[in-house]
């Protein structure tokens, strides 16, 4: 890619290295860092945020324990609508 900018510039006779004081390759490098640097923060950043919303969810959460021959509701898995849920039970 470097050597694409480096082509349109010398091609088109660009001025923008006298504007900027840096030349296009420079340009193309450091802008490529810095999406470095942002991707990195905003996955970082994902990730904090995903272990708050499961600590805020695990809150309420509760391990349970079944026994044998305990009766239970079964949930059956459906096409996706919602409001249409099957249940089985008490099984």
């Amino acid at each position: 890619m470097e050597l694409e900018v480096q082509r349109e510039s010398w091609e088109n006779n660009d001025n923008a290295e006298k504007t900027l004081k840096i030349s296009a390759v420079d340009f193309v490098r450091k802008l490529q860092q810095r999406v470095k640097t942002a991707l990195e923060a905003a996955s970082v950043n994902a990730s904090l945020a995903y272990e708050k919303a499961k600590q805020y969810y695990d809150r309420k959460c509760k391990n349970r324990q079944l026994t044998e021959n305990e009766l239970v509701l079964i949930l059956e898995p459906t096409s996706g609508k919602k409001l249409l849920v099957t249940w089985i039970g008490p099984a």
